[in-house]
């Protein structure tokens, strides 16, 4: 039975299983809801949950455990758009290393550096005498 919600035909959902996934996914955003109604309904998006283990490829979407679905479609909708401030923080804290700061981290760097450097020379003067 076809859904309409949003303008957009949810094809083979049984009992609104589909839609529901949807707007649990969509949070409450109806343009982002529009956009996963598209993806349930693409072949791309299925073709996608079949390479998933854990999705019963004998079954329609709205037959396989809804809490499977809903996990794809949030990984696929992520794949398909970046946000800019995911991205820009993740760049920032592999720049950082785990330190708080990049100051912290070129001091960090330098202290281990010199730490190094005086074992070494400690090392060599004992070896030469």
């Amino acid at each position: 039975m076809p859904c309409f919600e949003f303008g957009v035909n949810i094809n083979n959902d049984i009992d609104n299983k589909l839609y529901k996934s949807i707007r649990f996914v969509g949070d409450g955003n109806p343009v982002k809801e529009r956009v996963l109604a598209g993806y349930i309904n693409s072949q791309e998006f299925l073709d996608y949950c079949k390479q998933n283990e854990k999705f019963d490829s004998t079954k329609s979407l709205a037959e396989n455990n809804q809490n499977i679905v809903r996990s794809l479609l949030r990984t696929y909708f992520r794949e398909k758009h970046k946000s800019v401030l995911e991205s820009a923080s993740k760049s920032q804290a592999e720049v950082k290393q785990g330190f708080s700061s990049i100051n912290a981290k070129n001091i960090a760097i330098d202290y281990t550096a010199t730490s190094i450097n005086l074992v070494y020379n400690q090392f060599l003067q004992e070896n030469k005498g």
